[in-house]
Parts: C-alpha cells; structure tokens; sequence
C-alpha cells in the first residue's frame, strides 16, 4: 500500500536525523510513524482513498501523491505535465472527480471551492482525515513516509473540521458500502473524544483574548487538580527523554523489527565499547541499550511521542534564535 513506512538501514547511523539539526516536532513524528496502530489507521484510509479513485484512471497519479506526499512523488506529479496551467487544470478536474457526490469519506458536503494552489493541495480532506488525525494529535492523518508534518498540541485540542461538522456527518445515511465504512470509522472516533482528559474551551472573538486566556488557564488548572483528586484523571507526570539518545532509540526498535539480536544492535551502535580482547560489552552497556529499548516502547508504542511537541531542546532554541535574527536583518 502506498505510505507505508519503510524503516531506514538501522545499521547507518546517517539514515536517522541528528540531535543538532532537528527539532522536537520531528522527532515525534519519527516516532509516531513507527507505530503500528497509527500504521493500521493510516492504511484503512488509504484504502478507502484508493478504492474510491480507481475507477477514474486520471485521477490515480493525484492520489499516487497523496498517499505518499514526498518531495519526489510532487515532482512526478507536476513533471508528468508539459506547463503548470495544465498541471492546476489536472487538479482541479480530479478535485472534482471526489467532490461529486459529497460523500463524508473526503469532502463535507457545500464546501466552498477553493481558489489558490495551496487550497487546491488541501482538495482531499474530510471529517474523517481530520478525526482519525486529531486521534494521534495531529491536525490530519499523514501518510507515514510524508516529509511534512504539522501536529495539534495534544490529541483532542486544536482545531479541525471534525470539530465543527462531524455531528451532521454522524447523522448522515450513507448511500454505499463505501460512505457505510467512513460514518463507522467517525462514530468510533467520536467515542474516542469524550475521554475525560479531553477539554474543550469556546473563546468569544468579539472580546479581549488576554483576560479569557488568564480565566481558561485557571479553570483548566482547577478541573485538572479536581480530576487527579478525585481520581478520575492520572498526575501529570512529564517524562524525561534526552534528545541526544532519540536517534539511538529509533535504530534500536528499527533493528528489533529487523530480527536483529542484541550483541549485534550493541555492535553496531557502540561497537567502541566492546571489550578489545574478548568482544564482550559491559553490563553497564547492556543496561544502556534496554534502557534504550524501554525508551522506544513508551515514545512509540505508549504514545510518549505526544510529549515532545512541547519540548524545546537545543536543536529548536539555536533554529528559534537563528529565524529571530534572520528576521531582525530582514
């Protein structure tokens, strides 16, 4: 299936990002890719994508994007095209191959027809795209090899179109399998959203934000220490993860994925560690990568990943600071 995540060579350790260049938003993504639920979440969409667009032949190169979006497959794309204008024209015709019928699955029903490049990018999205996203806090479900990510601040907060026009969607009788299976997968998400840690806040525009900011943030306060008092919320306990060590993380559970044992995934990630006479590692070696290990599971598997986008290392203070001055020359 097209985006399915392919885990670089664990062995090479210039395959993964670095500790100085990237910023935390990445490094969750790196993370959240990897895990198998978010995959499985990402696949039943894409089914639903690709089954809807076969029987338009035209149309399966946009998707052949969409369901990938890396630099490579936009450059095939716009490449397959002798000038832009036939390029935004091809767009625009398979934007409407998906918008002919409304269905829930890609397009809530009377959106308005977009008008820039950017908007037309954006043609295939939806309730569902939105929902199934916010579920891993992000702003929409990604395609696992995507080279682009934006993130919520949490799974629930933000804003989405799921937000404003999911109830009428639930409400809505499908009139295929298709838009059966869409409306099935909303009504399980919209479960997921009535958790008891989730919170919405209204603000009124028209008013000023600074006092209704202050008055949220004690209200969140007070109802978080009621919920965690009463039992019905966890503390909050912030995790601490050394950004240095994320990319190790990742080479180790992409090497355990790999069928890889752990005297080799030792040797090839510390091998001037090894004792030069015998080969062995120190216990306290050993210690380091389960750790590393332990590490791994709870940022991908137990969803510690959501953590980060909070979290400002090194790398995103020396990026803040480098745009600030770009800025200030500019």
């Amino acid at each position: 299936m097209l985006g399915s995540f392919v885990a670089p060579n664990w062995k090479d350790v210039n395959a993964y990002p670095n500790e100085k260049d990237t910023g935390p938003i990445w490094w969750a993504w790196e993370f959240l890719r990897r895990n198998k639920a978010y995959q499985e979440d990402w696949q039943k969409y894409a089914s639903l994508i690709s089954e809807r667009a076969a029987p338009h032949y035209d149309a399966q190169r946009y998707v052949e994007w969409y369901l990938t979006q890396t630099d490579e497959s936009e450059q095939t794309l716009r490449a397959s095209f002798d000038n832009p204008s036939e390029y935004m024209d091809y767009r625009r015709d398979v934007s409407q191959i998906f918008r002919e019928d409304s269905e829930v699955l890609l397009m809530p029903p009377f959106a308005p027809m977009p008008e820039s490049e950017e908007e037309w990018l954006r043609m295939i999205d939806s309730p569902l795209e939105n929902a199934l996203g916010k579920k891993w806090g992000l702003k929409k479900i990604t395609p696992p090899t995507s080279q682009s990510i934006e993130f919520g601040q949490a799974a629930g907060s933000g804003w989405s179109r799921f937000d404003i026009g999911y109830r009428n969607h639930l409400k809505w009788t499908p009139e295929n399998e298709r838009g059966a299976e869409a409306i099935k997968i909303l009504h399980s998400l919209s479960d997921f959203f009535k958790q008891p840690n989730l919170a919405t806040v209204t603000f009124d525009l028209n008013m000023p934000l600074d006092e209704q900011l202050s008055t949220v943030k004690l209200n969140l306060k007070l109802w978080r220490m009621l919920g965690t008092n009463s039992g019905v919320l966890e503390p909050v306990k912030r995790p601490k993860y050394e950004s240095i060590h994320y990319a190790n993380y990742l080479r180790v559970r992409d090497a355990e994925n790999a069928g890889a044992a752990m005297k080799e995934i030792m040797r090839a990630i510390l091998p001037k560690l090894a004792d030069k006479r015998t080969g062995k590692f120190d216990e306290a070696i050993v210690k380091r990568v389960e750790k590393w290990k332990e590490r791994a599971k709870e940022l991908i598997d137990e969803c510690e990943y959501r953590w980060l986008p909070f979290v400002v290392n090194k790398a995103g203070k020396r990026n803040a600071t480098k745009a600030r001055k770009q800025k200030q020359k500019s």
